[in-house]
């Protein structure tokens, strides 16, 4: 992988003129043509690369193959997503389609530029074992299985395999870790209650300024230094978001710090539309902002997203506010210090079935089960009514600033 082909992958996903990036593909030396491919795959953006490729053989060819399969697995999720809502739906369970699929019908200029591995949907945490269980009865497979590690975790997911093969995360929460959700305030019910049906495809989604703040906060915590993270939340800015709605669900969710992080990033690196008068009322500070600046000056993508570095660890370390973020950060420098090196990201366990450390390792415990099936929190009525009511009012049922 070469800062070349990095390079020829952001110019691609910065326009919609797919006839002049696959002009731009074939003028694109064969010899590092492998390279480019690697670098995509390693970005996410693999998918819009096999669609612009400008060729079927030689040195694209790979890509050819591979365009067939995301189209294959495109089609897949999407009718699983119609036929999983229909059954939701059926059961008067509210539900969004998160991430990958949602924002590839949402904001790209073409859907099938945009490939997901997986498919999540957001269910409120009440209707979580009721669902779960009605899906296994119905022939889907439960793939995490280790009933006491996941009881100890208390991922905000569990992973399904449905009939047709699709791989679905069903979530409680859109913040998958523990940690996460005791730091900040993303609550299911706003999100569900907000959420909005597409007139396409039978789908709903998160409202725009959602689908906006959970995208970016998302890349945030992952690191935001893959390229696809940065054009996820560059093609919804393209939709024209009401900015002083995403200011007020970030705050309201302690969430507008991370937030600005990766709309800065998009900013640098693919000219995103996003004032500096936003990326203050998000940041609400300039310390975590200043630091930024200094931190992304040295880079923020490599063409080996993978490789340890501050960029990723900076983003991870974002928190509600600075000086929490502050901590994180220089905790994770003192990791460096003391290995001499910083730290690469966990060893893949989690996802193998033969660790005993993995969701997927099968251990059968009905009483942790029940504690990882029975995700309840206690609803305030009024602040599921809240979705109805302007963005100031919710903010001030809060108790919060909305940042004007």
């Amino acid at each position: 992988m070469t800062r070349r082909a990095l390079d020829a992958l952001v110019r691609m996903s910065c326009t919609d003129d797919l006839g002049r990036t696959r002009h731009e593909l074939g003028e694109f030396p064969e010899a590092e043509v492998a390279s480019l491919i690697e670098c995509a795959r390693a970005h996410g953006v693999e998918a819009w690369l096999a669609a612009c490729a400008p060729a079927v053989d030689g040195p694209w060819s790979e890509l050819s193959t591979q365009r067939g399969r995301f189209l294959a697995a495109r089609a897949r999720a999407l009718t699983e997503a119609q036929a999983f809502g229909a059954r939701l739906d059926a059961m008067g369970c509210p539900w969004a389609v998160l991430k990958g699929l949602a924002i590839s019908q949402t904001a790209y200029p073409r859907p099938d530029l945009r490939h997901a591995l997986d498919l999540d949907i957001l269910i409120p945490p009440a209707r979580f074992e009721e669902v779960v269980r009605s899906a296994v009865a119905s022939g889907y497979g439960l793939l995490d299985v280790n009933w006491p590690l996941l009881a100890e975790r208390m991922p905000g997911q569990l992973r399904l395999r449905s009939p047709n093969g699709t791989l679905i995360d069903l979530h409680w929460s859109a913040l998958n870790q523990r940690r996460q959700r005791d730091h900040f305030d993303v609550s299911t019910e706003h999100l569900l209650a907000s959420a909005t049906a597409l007139s396409g495809p039978a789908l709903r989604v998160l409202a725009p300024a959602d689908q906006l703040v959970h995208a970016a906060l998302h890349a945030t915590l992952a690191g935001a230094n893959r390229l696809l993270w940065l054009v996820d939340v560059d093609r919804i800015v393209r939709t024209g978001p009401d900015w002083d709605q995403v200011v007020a669900r970030a705050r309201a969710a302690s969430v507008g710090l991370p937030v600005s992080v990766t709309l800065r990033r998009a900013r640098v690196t693919l000219g995103t539309a996003v004032s500096d008068a936003v990326l203050r009322r998000l940041a609400a500070g300039r310390a975590w902002p200043g630091l930024q600046r200094v931190v992304d000056s040295r880079g923020v993508l490599a063409p080996d997203p993978s490789r340890p570095a501050v960029a990723p660890a900076f983003a991870r370390s974002s928190q509600r506010d600075a000086r929490t973020s502050l901590v994180a950060f220089l905790r994770h420098g003192l990791s460096w210090v003391r290995s001499g090196a910083p730290r690469s990201r966990p060893a893949a366990s989690w996802l193998d079935p033969g660790s005993d450390t993995s969701a997927l390792h099968p251990v059968a415990d009905a009483s942790a089960r029940a504690v990882v099936e029975h995700v309840y929190t206690d609803v305030d009525p009024v602040l599921w009514d809240a979705a109805e009511l302007s963005v100031r009012a919710q903010l001030a049922y809060l108790g919060r600033d909305g940042g004007h």
